[in-house]
């Protein structure tokens, strides 16, 4: 535990003084940028979690675990007289975080990378977006072609974005492609109401079809702090089977609903609700792990700035949700195979699956040390995780810290 920690310390220490020396880059960077009309942002952010008792499959690892993670990321932009622009935006980091040590439906560090490989220690470099953008008819049609981040576009809520559970900085019941070729187009129909397209190939980057997430999203803005989203999914992808029929390859949809509403100059509030088709799933041939058995998923939230209490840049925020299995995953599964964790290592049981809830909650507070740096003490609580089709009944409780740099 103490060489972890120590690796984890040096790895922070290492990330500030990158940090430090990057504010001086990217100033300096900026300044020749303006010269040629491009726009660089930078930003980055060190998470620290721990729990006092995990539920993987790892031996002992149920007794407590604590993981951090950094990632950085670089934007930059482009633009034309013709009303045209280029954006290209690039992350690196290094950590899964305290994800790999549990087994719950949200990610209890949205920051990390799920997709990355273990065989690179961990690391990850990749460019996330990078895609032309055309402005048309008075800039009421926009056009975007490229390789596009779902999450840049939509079903995401302003006053969530701060929150570090996966399930309420964005919707994990959706079917959300990677970041790979897309074309999405967005017009502004009415004065507060935007409509917006997009297909998200599943193919790799040799070529673009249809066969991949297509998504409508329909936006009212009746302010610009007010916000309110009803979208709907469809996806395309063949290696998908039904539940009731397992060889039977079909794709799926969903739809969702989302608000950002403000109260006053101090409180905001946000809520989602979500529900997917819940009899279609993964192909089992392809891999047991990838199997989708969620179907709905809501939660609410608020932040708070720290106006009354003479901090007028902080912000508090607290937010509680649900997510819930497939009813029809449960008759086709019936039961689940778990590892049971004890003394003497691994051991896998079989469990009548459940299609229960997994509530959520998270609490943080983000104290704003400077223009660039934050600080970001959070706590997490998850009751019956994945709806109590893990190895322990007992619920998590996660807490950490994270650092955020933005210059």
């Amino acid at each position: 535990m103490k060489k972890k920690m120590m690796k984890i310390l040096l790895m922070i220490s290492v990330f500030m003084l990158l940090s430090a020396t990057s504010k001086l880059f990217a100033a300096e960077a900026g300044s020749v940028a303006e010269q040629f009309g491009i726009k660089v942002t930078w930003g980055g952010a060190v998470v620290m979690q721990g729990t006092p008792k995990a539920n993987s499959t790892k031996k002992n690892n149920n007794n407590g675990s604590n993981d951090a993670t950094y990632a950085s990321s670089l934007n930059i932009t482009k633009e034309f007289e013709n009303n045209g622009k280029i954006v290209a935006k690039f992350k690196v980091g290094r950590g899964r975080g305290l994800n790999q040590s549990l087994q719950t439906y949200a990610q209890v560090n949205s920051d990390s990378d799920h997709t990355i490989d273990p065989a690179n220690n961990d690391v990850f470099a990749k460019i996330s977006e990078l895609s032309y953008q055309q402005s048309f008819l008075g800039n009421k049609l926009t056009a975007n072609v490229g390789k596009l981040n779902f999450k840049s576009y939509f079903t995401d809520n302003k006053y969530a974005k701060e929150f570090i559970t996966g399930a309420f900085s964005g919707d994990k019941v959706i079917d959300k492609a990677p970041p790979r070729i897309a074309l999405r187009l967005n017009y502004a129909a009415l004065d507060k109401l935007d409509i917006s397209y997009a297909c998200f190939t599943n193919t790799n980057l040799d070529y673009f079809n249809a066969k991949g997430v297509n998504i409508l999203q329909a936006a009212y803005k009746p302010s610009k702090k007010d916000n309110y989203k009803v979208y709907a999914w469809l996806n395309n992808k063949e290696d998908y089977s039904s539940f009731e029929n397992n060889n039977k390859k079909s794709g799926t949809y969903g739809v969702g609903i989302s608000a950002d509403k403000e109260i006053n100059k101090e409180i905001g509030i946000f809520g989602r609700f979500s529900y997917r088709d819940p009899s279609v799933g993964t192909d089992m041939r392809v891999s047991a792990d990838t199997v989708h058995p969620l179907s709905m998923s809501w939660n609410i939230g608020a932040q708070m700035k720290g106006s009354s209490w003479s901090r007028t840049n902080d912000v508090a925020g607290f937010a509680i949700g649900q997510i819930y299995g497939s009813s029809y995953y449960r008759k086709h599964k019936k039961k689940v195979m778990i590892k049971e964790i004890d003394e003497n290592g691994n051991k896998v049981t079989e469990k009548d699956y459940k299609d229960g809830a997994e509530i959520q909650m998270e609490l943080y507070y983000k104290f704003v040390v400077s223009e660039h740096i934050a600080l970001i003490p959070t706590a997490q609580y998850l009751v019956s995780p994945k709806g109590g089709n893990v190895a322990t009944d007992d619920n998590v409780f996660v807490y950490g810290i994270r650092t955020q740099f933005t210059f």
